[in-house]
């Protein structure tokens, strides 16, 4: 302890900073006199109650931040686990304390149900919070002015709104904000809506709702990334898209009742699952990399010829799904007409269905130089037809590397089969890896 004790308190404070809560940086406090009080300096504050809010919880809370006057607060984290009741004024004291200590990030969890008051007026117009975590929290009123004018990432977890329209008040307040996390949310009005518009926004991922009713709409000019997974709802509106980058669509699922239901419109029109696919999938355009599951495939075999060409989709990556698939795949080929990079994650290769369309996609006549297969199966005559007609008609291809699941004797036999299949590209080289 000597040596450490050496170090200089700046040194000393980020060391505890670092640790995983504040009461397990407190208990340095019995090491020497100088240690007494180095704990509350360290610049991030984590309380977390996981029983019942005691006395000696809130004394703990109350001193910590009491001691903490002078330094900067750059994290502060406050979760009660579970259903714990606490004192909401209480709470949004602590909020506001450190809202004036300057904090930067700030992570708040409760499962309590009445928490709507929870956060201060002053908190929604916080000039110096970056990163801001809410779960949780139900019924959350928000004022009419909003003005988060540093916020860069915003995370919402099982979060409810008193207004329907209390998400995209919140953006509208976050002029830089570029990173956007939902999980389970939770509307409280019908017709269920998820509307964010937002011009700085550069990452969205919207995860974890199931409702057929549910109606997602996205207006974000600058987003580079959009992840949509586990979700079943009824409309998706994906507008003004134009920078996306990256889309992943790998955990992305569809009721059994989107393939045999019929929805309603606000104009009482009649929807189809093809309606809702036409728009999901035009509304994601510019994507240049496409991250699906095996599953997720199947919407493309609503179309009988291509709803649209992916002109700027350079690379295909699919993924195992727990769900059967049933074709798709060489649709969408056909709408990928520069796609360059084709990969088959671990165990999806022996899923796919494979019916080529009659007209060959253009891409594996001009663009397709790479195509990776992971857990290839070679006793499996699906898999080895699909393997032959890439090698028969992509010919630009460059490299082909597939990865067997079997003993290194079948795999030699397997390479073996690979190696004597005729290649249409003269510069292809089969790896076996």
């Amino acid at each position: 302890m000597d040596r450490l004790s050496d170090l200089p308190d700046f040194l000393l404070s980020d060391i505890l900073s670092r640790l995983p809560t504040t009461a397990e940086a407190a208990r340095t406090s019995v090491l020497s006199t100088r240690w007494r009080y180095l704990f509350p300096s360290a610049t991030t504050l984590i309380f977390i109650c996981d029983r019942r809010v005691s006395d000696h919880f809130v004394a703990f809370v109350d001193r910590v931040l009491l001691l903490h006057s002078r330094a900067p607060i750059k994290r502060f984290a406050l979760a009660f686990r579970d259903e714990i009741a606490f004192e909401i004024d209480l709470v949004c004291g602590w909020i506001s304390h450190v809202l004036e200590r300057g904090v930067e990030k700030l992570y708040f969890e409760t499962r309590r149900e009445r928490t709507a008051n929870v956060l201060p007026t002053r908190f929604f117009t916080s000039k110096t919070l970056t990163k801001l975590t809410l779960c949780g929290l139900c019924n959350v009123i928000i004022p009419n002015e909003v003005c988060f004018s540093s916020l860069k990432s915003l995370h919402l977890e099982a979060v409810s709104f008193k207004e329907r329209d209390s998400v995209q008040c919140i953006l509208s307040g976050c002029i830089v904000l570029e990173d956007l996390f939902i999980v389970n949310y939770i509307p409280m009005h019908f017709p269920w809506e998820l509307s964010i518009s937002n011009l700085s926004l550069k990452w969205l991922t919207i995860m974890g709702f199931d409702s057929e009713t549910l109606r997602i709409t996205v207006d974000a000019p600058s987003l580079v990334y959009l992840r949509l997974s586990g979700l079943n709802a009824e409309s998706y509106s994906l507008i003004n898209l134009q920078s996306l980058v990256i889309v992943d669509f790998q955990d992305m699922v569809f009721g059994v009742e989107f393939w045999i239901d019929v929805f309603l419109d606000d104009n009482d029109n009649i929807l189809q699952p093809r309606d809702i696919a036409v728009d999901l999938l035009t509304g994601i355009r510019n994507v240049q990399s496409l991250r699906l599951s095996s599953y997720f495939l199947r919407i493309f075999t609503l179309f009988d010829e291509p709803l649209l060409e992916y002109q700027n989709l350079v690379v295909l990556e699919i993924r195992n799904s727990d769900d059967e698939c049933k074709g798709g795949l060489s649709q969408l080929l056909r709408m990928t007409p520069k796609l360059r990079t084709l990969i088959f994650r671990w165990g999806v290769f022996e899923q796919l269905t494979w019916d080529p369309t009659e007209k060959v996609a253009s891409c594996l006549f001009s663009h397709l130089k790479v195509i990776e297969i992971y857990s290839f199966d070679g006793h499996q005559t699906t898999q080895m037809d699909m393997i032959q007609y890439f090698l028969k008609n992509a010919s630009v291809l460059e490299s082909l590397k597939v990865r067997p699941k079997k003993n290194v004797q079948e795999q030699t036999e397997i390479a073996k089969k690979l190696l004597t299949l005729p290649r249409e590209s003269k510069i292809c080289n089969v790896e076996i890896i």
